[in-house]
């Protein structure tokens, strides 16, 4: 029996110094300082490490570089992760050429890069953008200094929607950040890939945001913190974690009791 459980990162199995509560494992530092952490009870059971018939794989939005400042518990990272939104895959910390080119591949099929630069073109141009740039060539992103100008950055991206890439390009709205992918080169497009490379009994997803979603509704069973995304989910296939315990605690042992229940 084996269980794909496919998991956001941030937020989800790990979050940041603001939310850090004493005691807690850093688990990422950036030029000397802090950034990330794990409650204690996920840091024991990564340290201990997972059954074999459980395979975890990040799929997370971060770059290469911010995934592989992550130092995990006794050296037990897992073997797969896929990153840039799940346009790069990494297997035992190197890139696998192949999913790599194919990601491109799909981009290209849908002009991608084109529609990146007219819609980089129109954020430069928008009051409060910090930042805008391409991860990883697979998609774009915009960091803005307020929720407020995300948020207008977003409906202006929606207004100027022409047939040039519209279906092309989708943009998703988190907070101050903006995500912009095609829609065959998002995370539910890299899980659907996944399961096609694994042969597995179950497969669980877990995320915490927008660019989950398309994700957790790849899963037999999605795994969400709250009730914020339960709407754009089959109820029947989602488990809300409870108020009383960490989001990554729930989820690990959502994976282990799902094995033990595969076993019987």
């Amino acid at each position: 029996m084996k269980i794909l459980l496919a998991c956001d990162l941030d937020n989800t199995l790990i979050h940041s110094f603001r939310h850090v509560q004493p005691g807690e494992p850093c688990i990422e530092w950036l030029n000397g300082n802090e950034q990330s952490y794990v409650t204690r009870k996920t840091f024991e059971i990564l340290s201990d490490g997972l059954p074999e018939d459980i395979l975890v794989v990040p799929i997370t939005s971060r770059s290469i570089a911010q995934y592989q400042r992550i130092i995990w518990p006794q050296d037990q990272a897992p073997r797969y992760a896929l990153t840039s939104g799940g346009g790069i895959l990494l297997e035992q910390g190197e890139e696998n050429n192949a999913w790599k080119e194919q990601s491109r591949a799909i981009n290209e099929s849908f002009g991608a890069a084109e529609c990146f630069a007219k819609a980089a073109e129109l954020l430069s141009l928008m009051p409060g953008l910090k930042s805008c740039r391409m991860i990883d060539s697979i998609y774009l992103f915009a960091h803005f200094y307020s929720e407020e100008s995300a948020s207008k950055a977003l409906s202006l991206l929606k207004q100027a929607e022409s047939d040039a890439w519209k279906d092309r390009i989708s943009a998703l709205l988190v907070r101050r950040k903006l995500y912009l992918f095609s829609p065959a080169a998002d995370k539910g497009a890299a899980l659907e890939r996944l399961k096609a490379k694994f042969d597995a009994d179950l497969v669980l997803a877990a995320g915490d945001c927008s660019p989950d979603l398309s994700m957790l509704k790849q899963a037999d069973l999605a795994l969400i913190p709250d009730s914020q995304m339960a709407d754009s989910l089959i109820p029947a296939s989602t488990k809300i974690c409870p108020e009383s315990i960490p989001f990554s605690d729930f989820i690990l042992q959502t994976a282990l009791s799902c094995l033990d229940d595969l076993r019987k």
